[in-house]
């Protein structure tokens, strides 16, 4: 007995709530004012127009803002500025007057606002339909429904005829009570709309109005400013191009040199020809994306990894890695940047003799019997008897290299244990594993950066190259960066004015009816509860009169 008591109760709560009415938002103010449906006394049924009215004590910007009839895809018309720069505001306590084609033909007297958009050709009629205000977010700003069209709270009668209007009186959210249907005034009000022109921040990702796009920056593709790393290198770069340093407001080439080729050594010459590159600069340089290029037709590319090559420091490229074969008759090398840019040339070498190496020794280059990958180019070593020089000693090989008896050269010291096959030049073996690695793949060099990143010089480690950018000024006090954009934007809880240009964005308000008709359903559920509990409630009243010695309890 009791469940069923509960559950009739809880029911009855339930339709209350879910039979109140429609609930619509609406602006701070701005509202639907006059609408005159089914033409004039006499002439055609599509004389009408739509009077909007700003009953705030603030003039409000409406730009694009539309009318809407029975929430078609085609507005009545909308409120549309001339340009970006240009916003549209409604004076305060003011109204604009909106008109049809036939209402300007019937009254060309009227002065009016707007007249109906083009592409809207639709007969309103005053049995049934629904107008409605929509702010530029197309958020509903005010609604008004007769008929069986859907309005704020009940809708009006649907039994406007000729030369009747609805005509609003109040505004509580609920169309039956807040119009009256009426007959035009004899001067229909118009004229409250202005155009006020405010400025345009062209660099939304930087704190502060910019009108233009400030001394230094560039901006991109997705309308952001940034500071251009390298003024003299044409676009926009946000961080230093591999290959480049900043010098002052420019970036420039670090000027790596090709130093010493070996293009023809006795015997098998896989994974025994080099090319050597030299740093001489004080500047870190990555050479992942550096491109090596085999003349005289340059044909043939090799884009080398990532690989920190230090300040004066060099690294010899095999051709078992460069895949580059140097010719025995006559060629060149060419280096470029990641971006194609020169970086430096060899001059052409003809027949070179076995185990000579093409060398750049200062400002010329000429063959020497001594290869020296990854060392300091030496001079030829002359025997005794056999060209310039008196004495019959042999200069000692550098270090690494022994003589050999039968041909009196320097050669690579290369070990015999466990038979193993020498690595190549820019090769080492893993002390583990026995194995020849890659140079690239040893601990002392770098792994090649992902897409989307590069490398920090001054920590050679990968970051994004989003983050890259350190010039970002730092954003007002109202305002937080956007960790997904880097941009500023303003604090969830600001409300700010900027350069005095009024902003003023539809407030929105939700009628409360419904919660006060879930109150009052509320209520009549207590006095239910009472009625059907009331000899339950007796009977624990007597007990308790019982318990505290008043009166004896019946049954």
């Amino acid at each position: 007995m009791y469940k069923h008591k509960l559950f009739l109760g809880l029911g009855l709560f339930l339709f209350c709530v879910l039979i109140s009415p429609s609930v619509f938002a609406s602006s701070s103010g701005v509202v639907i004012k006059r609408f005159q449906a089914g033409g004039a006394p006499s002439g055609t049924s599509q004389q009408e127009f739509i009077e909007i009215y700003n009953d705030s004590s603030e003039d409000v910007d409406i730009s694009n803002w539309c009318i809407n009839h029975n929430d078609s895809s085609t507005n009545i018309n909308c409120f549309i500025p001339p340009n970006t720069q240009t916003k549209l505001y409604i004076t305060t306590k003011s109204s604009l007057l909106v008109v049809s084609p036939q209402f300007i033909a019937a009254y060309p007297a009227v002065v009016y606002d707007f007249g109906y958009s083009a592409g809207f050709s639709t007969n309103i009629p005053g049995t049934n339909g629904t107008i409605k205000l929509t702010d530029n977010l197309s958020q509903t700003v005010d609604r008004l429904g007769w008929g069986n069209g859907l309005g704020e709270g009940v809708a009006m009668p649907g039994n406007l005829t000729g030369g009747q209007i609805f005509e609003r009186t109040q505004d509580t959210n609920d169309n039956s009570a807040d119009f009256v249907v009426k007959t035009p005034p004899a001067a229909l009000p118009h004229g409250g709309i202005y155009e006020k022109v405010v400025p345009v921040d062209v660099c939304p990702n930087i704190s502060g109005l910019n009108i233009t796009v400030p001394t230094g920056y560039i901006k991109d593709t997705d309308g952001n400013c940034y500071e251009d790393i390298c003024d003299n290198i044409a676009g926009l770069q946000k961080v230093i191009l591999n290959g480049y340093y900043r010098d002052g407001i420019d970036c420039k080439i670090v000027e790596l040199k090709i130093s010493e080729l070996l293009p023809n050594v006795s015997g098998s010459d896989t994974g025994k020809e080099f090319i050597e590159i030299y740093n001489p600069t004080s500047h870190q340089v990555d050479l992942s994306g550096y491109i090596l290029q085999l003349g005289p037709s340059y044909s043939k590319n090799y884009v080398l990894p990532s690989f920190a090559l230090n300040p004066n420091s060099l690294v010899s490229l095999s051709d078992t890695v460069t895949k580059i074969t140097l010719p025995n008759t006559s060629a060149s090398v060419k280096l470029l940047t990641p971006d194609s840019q020169m970086v430096d040339e060899t001059a052409a070498y003809q027949d070179p003799g076995d185990d000579q190496a093409w060398a750049l020794f200062a400002d010329s280059w000429r063959y020497t019997n001594q290869p020296t990958p990854e060392v300091v180019n030496q001079e030829s070593i002359v025997v005794a008897g056999m060209g310039s020089g008196d004495s019959d000693e042999l200069a000692a090989c550098p270090e690494g290299k022994y003589r050999n008896p039968d041909t009196n050269r320097c050669r690579n010291i290369e070990s015999d244990d466990a038979g193993l096959k020498p690595c190549a030049i820019d090769q080492v073996r893993n002390a583990e594993t026995n194995r020849c690695r890659s140079i690239f793949a040893a601990d002392s060099g770098l792994t090649a950066c992902k897409a989307g990143q590069t490398r920090n010089l001054e920590t050679n480690r990968c970051r994004n190259a989003t983050t890259a950018i350190n010039t970002l000024k730092a954003c007002a006090a109202n305002q937080e960066r956007n960790p997904e954009t880097n941009r500023c934007r303003k604090k969830a809880a600001s409300a700010i004015a900027e350069n005095n240009v009024k902003d003023i964005e539809s407030e929105v308000r939700a009628e409360h009816g419904g919660w006060l008709l879930a109150g009052t359903a509320g209520v009549g559920l207590a006095g239910y509860g009472v009625a059907e509990w009331r000899e339950e409630i007796a009977l624990l009243g007597r007990k308790l009169a019982s318990l505290l010695g008043k009166n004896p309890p019946t049954d």
